[in-house]
């Protein structure tokens, strides 16, 4: 087995993790919207206070898969959903992504209680 064979059964069978946990969600179409993504946070968020197995798969994926400078693999998986669905992040700090959706823009946070959610229109990067 080549080294892409080896490749192209990693990514599948991420690509499989990440849109099984997105079905288990009842996320079945992309519909762009600042809703959506509050929507989509929403989901996340009640799945990790009732995991089924997708949802343990796809937090092993995340713990896996961290991506810097994110410290958890809470943020890894919403910040891969959201992704995965078609938005685009701009990373705001270790705890913090901000979306930008039509000149709208929502700044996800992730702390000890879960995920918040704030309009991102004032955010600056530094």
């Amino acid at each position: 087995m080549s080294f892409y064979d080896v490749f192209f059964i990693l990514v599948i069978s991420d690509m499989y993790t990440i849109q099984s946990y997105l079905l288990s969600l009842g996320i079945t179409q992309y519909q762009p919207s600042i809703e959506q993504i509050q929507n989509i946070v929403k989901l996340v968020q009640h799945s990790f206070k009732s995991p089924n197995i997708f949802t343990i798969n796809a937090l092993d994926w995340a713990n896996n898969n961290k991506r810097k400078p994110f410290t958890s693999a809470e943020l890894t998986l919403l910040s891969g959903l959201l992704v995965n669905v078609g938005y685009k992040l701009s990373m705001y700090s270790a705890k913090q992504v901000v979306v930008v959706h039509n000149r709208q823009s929502l700044l996800i946070t992730f702390g000890k209680s879960g995920f918040s959610t704030k309009d991102g229109s004032n955010v600056v990067f530094q």
